[in-house]
C-alpha cells in the first residue's frame, strides 16, 4: 500500500493498463489517486469494473480529482456522439435525439493479447447477479423513461407488492442489437458488434454526466445504438440469414467475423499471446479501424461523422495517452474538474484536438 501511495504521489495521472480489471482490487488506487489529489485513467471495456469505479464519483467530485476509466480504442464512438451533438446544437440550436455508430475494420489480425483473452474468460464467466446487474442498458446511469403528459408511460409492477418502477424503452434494449438487420436510411446492413453493449452504457453515462454537471445533455430523450457495419462480401449471406433466423447473431468484432472464427483464425497462425505479451508495433502496419456515426435532432436535422484510424491496441495507446495528456496540460480549459468521467465528458474538445494532431 506504502508502494501505490508513492507512486501516485509522483505523478499527476496515473494510466492504469493492469486488467482484468474486474479481478483486481483497483479501487486501492483510485482511492489513492483521490485522496493524493492526482488524475487517474484506465483502458477498460468492462461493465462490472465501470459500475464499481461510477461508486466513487461523489468522492471524486469534491476531491476535483478526474477518474476515466474506458480510455482506449472504442473511446472514438463517445467522442463522435459528442461531436455530433455539439453540431447539432451550434448549427441547428436543437438537442439531438438519436445516434448511432457503425464500426468497421480490416487488415491483418495483428492477434489478441494475453490481457484480451484472460478479460474475455472472465467476462464469460460471471456469476448470475453480476451478469444481471450488467445486463441493465442503463447499467452506468443515464436512465430515460418514455413519458407522457400524465407521467411514466411504461412501468414493471413487482408482483404481490405493488412495487412500480419506469420500464426501459423499447428503442434502448440491448435486444435490438442482437441481430442482423439493414439500415435503410444509412443502406447499411449491421450485425452485434463485440464492443456494442459497454459502449451504448458509456454513452449514456456522458449524457447523464452532462446533465447533472453542466445543465446541458446531449438530449433529454436521446436514444444511442452500435453496430458492426458487415463488410460486402458478407451482405448476401446476412439477407438470407436475417430471413431464416431469430436467433441473436454472434458479435462481430474489426476484422469481419466472430470472435470464435477469430481466436480459431489467431491460434492457427501462432498469434494468441500469454499474459502480459501483445502483438508488436509491426504487425499491425496494415490494420485499421473505423468509427461512423450519424445523428439526428427531433426535428430531423442530421449530421455524420467517422474516425479511422490503426489497429485497436494500438489506438487504445493513442487514446490513453492523449488523455493523460489533456488532464495534465489542458486541465484549465475542460468544462469539468472531478468526478467518475468519461473520455467524452473529461477531455471534451481538447482531447479530440490532440487525438487529431497526434
Amino acid at each position: 500500500v506504502v508502494s501505490v501511495i508513492d507512486m501516485v504521489k509522483s505523478a499527476h495521472v496515473i494510466v492504469n493498463c493492469a486488467g482484468p480489471y474486474m479481478l483486481t482490487e483497483g479501487e486501492v488506487l483510485i482511492d489513492a489517486c483521490i485522496w493524493c489529489k492526482t488524475d487517474y485513467i484506465d483502458i477498460s471495456n468492462e461493465i462490472p469494473w465501470s459500475m464499481r469505479t461510477k461508486e466513487l464519483h461523489r468522492y471524486a467530485l469534491e476531491a476535483g480529482v478526474m477518474v476515466v476509466p474506458s480510455c482506449a480504442g472504442n473511446a472514438y464512438s463517445d467522442l463522435g456522439v459528442m461531436m455530433l451533438a455539439k453540431k447539432i446544437r451550434e448549427d441547428y440550436g436543437e438537442e439531438t435525439r438519436s445516434a448511432v455508430c457503425y464500426c468497421n475494420g480490416g487488415g491483418t489480425a495483428a492477434g489478441a493479447s494475453g490481457g484480451t483473452l484472460r478479460t474475455r474468460a472472465a467476462m464469460a464467466s460471471l456469476d448470475k447477479a453480476s451478469e444481471f446487474a450488467q445486463s441493465d442498458p442503463f447499467a452506468l446511469g443515464g436512465f430515460i423513461p418514455q413519458m407522457d403528459r400524465n407521467g411514466f408511460k411504461i412501468v414493471d409492477v413487482q408482483p404481490g407488492t405493488g412495487f412500480v418502477t419506469p420500464k426501459t424503452r423499447a428503442e434502448d434494449q440491448d435486444l435490438n442489437m442482437t441481430k442482423v438487420t439493414e439500415d435503410r436510411k444509412m443502406g447499411v446492413w449491421r450485425a452485434p458488434s463485440v464492443s456494442s453493449f459497454f459502449d451504448t452504457r458509456v454513452v449514456r453515462r456522458s449524457n447523464m454526466l452532462l446533465a447533472d454537471l453542466g445543465n446541458q445533455p446531449y438530449g433529454l430523450a436521446l436514444n444511442f445504438m452500435e453496430y458492426a457495419m458487415l463488410p460486402p462480401e458478407q451482405i448476401a449471406a446476412a439477407r438470407r440469414g436475417a430471413k431464416d433466423s431469430d436467433e441473436p447473431a454472434k458479435p462481430i468484432g474489426h476484422y469481419g467475423m466472430s470472435l470464435e472464427d477469430e481466436e480459431a483464425m489467431l491460434k492457427s497462425q501462432g498469434r494468441q499471446f500469454k499474459e502480459g505479451q501483445g502483438p508488436q508495433l509491426e504487425d499491425m502496419s496494415d490494420t485499421w479501424s473505423g468509427f461512423f456515426l450519424y445523428a439526428e435532432s427531433k426535428n430531423g436535422s442530421q449530421v455524420q461523422c467517422s474516425f479511422v484510424g490503426s489497429d485497436g491496441y494500438f489506438e487504445t495507446a493513442r487514446v490513453a495517452v492523449e488523455a493523460a495528456r489533456t488532464l495534465r496540460f489542458d486541465r484549465s480549459k475542460l468544462p469539468f474538474k472531478g468526478g467518475v468521467l468519461t473520455p467524452s465528458t473529461a477531455g471534451s474538445t481538447c482531447l479530440l484536438e490532440r487525438l487529431l494532431e497526434s
